[in-house]
């Protein structure tokens, strides 16, 4: 697809949207790609973001896109170095962190889980190249 044509597909997106009350809050053409992304708001406050690729993201891409998604997995990380357990989805909401994170971690739980375990799983298996030693190796997932 040329740039004059995902130009004008951009425009119509734009034009159908403002008809449906949404206003244009900007955007960026990514010339080497021609990738185009658009940010919309909505009266009440609700935004839509918009892309126009030639092809699907790769599964790379698509991971820790958004700012939920890496705050997530930053927790994650961290409380697999400082917690024997990860925090269960009911315990989010009493979890001593900011409001911010707490809404992230309820909304992207599956990522936080992701990184607990997978650094665990890293560094048992590290552990176990190293030293052959697997029976210490429950004690990595709190066993």
């Amino acid at each position: 697809m040329t740039e004059s044509d995902r130009e004008r597909i951009a425009h119509k997106i734009r034009a159908t949207l403002a008809s449906e009350g949404y206003t244009y809050a900007g955007g960026q053409i990514i010339r080497p790609t021609g990738e185009v992304r658009m940010n919309f708001v909505l009266e009440g406050g609700e935004t839509l973001f918009v892309a126009l690729r030639d092809k699907a993201p790769g599964i790379l891409a698509e991971c820790c896109n958004a700012y939920e998604e890496i705050h997530a997995v930053g927790m994650g990380l961290i409380h697999s170095a400082t917690r024997k357990l990860p925090l269960k989805y009911s315990e989010i909401a009493t979890a001593d962190l900011s409001p911010d994170i707490i809404a992230d971690l309820k909304k992207e739980h599956h990522y936080y889980l992701g990184a607990f375990w997978g650094l665990r799983v890293l560094v048992a298996a590290g552990f176990l190249y190293k030293t052959g030693a697997w029976k210490m190796i429950p004690a990595f997932f709190g066993w």
